[in-house]
């Protein structure tokens, strides 16, 4: 990822890269892509939304140069740009897609016309959200997916007792992230199921059967839902050919269910078997482990 000194994800325990002037930018991308990297991650965003007082924000022509040496080095740039004014300027730049849902403003023609053009992507992490609104809330949700226990009931625990709603993320937000969500869609935005894992509370794989049911209660239609996490998912990361869907030719790495999420998407928990490279594997060896 890179951000701006002072900027958010600016502590150093992240590794952020933090270029101050163009030429500092193109570097960092060209050391980037020499360390082997498929895309990078630009945080563009002040961290305003909800009226918090702003932190640095790259300068313009800082964005400009990342994104311009990143697709001259072929390396995608997906963007950190949860604002409608931060979105846009990303998007006239060149960016790839933004990697999370807006969820204060509403997607206008603007904006989506910008994605359009592009081809850009628009990952959902509905489930951080909910994790920064209602911490308590968002632990029982996962405790009841999570019908096998492979969480650790210690750790629901903790995020019940250290319940903390972020003022910037009130639940009132999903009225936003409904109707973008059902915008982009719609208009043919390739849309990719994300949770923001690890951020508090977002936890590893239960979190990302979770973020499929949340959209389907924000507006996707099963099969819609279970597209972004497989298909969409594979060409976001140029895989297509050869992963997300099942046709001859392709890997056959494949999730089995006992019952169809297509009857009720909850039941993408109910994991039978998974194949991967060719080897059979049962989830309950994996929770002996």
């Amino acid at each position: 990822a890179i951000t701006i000194k002072g900027g958010h994800a600016s502590d150093p325990r992240y590794g952020t890269a933090m270029p101050e002037t163009p030429e500092e930018g193109r570097r960092t991308v060209r050391q980037m892509k020499q360390a082997g990297a498929d895309a990078i991650k630009l945080i563009y965003d002040d961290l305003s939304q909800g009226g918090r007082p702003p932190v640095p924000i790259m300068h313009v022509d800082v964005m400009r140069s990342i994104i311009d040496e990143a697709h001259g080095q072929r390396v995608k740039v997906y963007a950190h740009a949860p604002q409608l004014r931060h979105a846009k300027e990303v998007m006239r730049a060149g960016a790839d897609g933004l990697v999370h849902a807006l969820d204060v403003e509403r997607i206008g023609d603007e904006l989506l016309a910008l994605m359009k053009r592009k081809g850009a992507v628009y990952v959902t992490t509905h489930s951080l959200y909910h994790a920064l609104s209602d911490r308590a809330g968002w632990a029982n949700r996962l405790e009841e997916l999570d019908h096998r226990g492979a969480i650790p009931k210690a750790t629901y625990k903790q995020l019940r007792q250290s319940d903390r709603p972020f003022p910037e993320r009130p639940m009132s937000v999903r009225d936003a992230l409904r109707y973008n969500l059902r915008r982009v869609y719609d208009a043919g935005v390739l849309v990719i199921a994300g949770t923001d894992t690890p951020v508090l509370g977002v936890l590893p794989g239960v979190s990302s059967q979770e973020e499929i049911v949340l959209l389907v209660e924000d507006g996707l239609k099963p099969e819609e839902a279970l597209r972004t996490a497989t298909l969409n998912a594979a060409k976001m990361m140029g895989r297509d050919h050869e992963q997300g869907s099942i046709n001859a030719g392709k890997l056959a790495d494949l999730v089995i269910l006992h019952a169809n999420p297509l009857a009720d998407i909850r039941n993408i928990r109910l994991v039978h078997r998974v194949v991967k490279s060719g080897v059979v594997h049962d989830p309950k060896d994996w929770l002996k482990q």
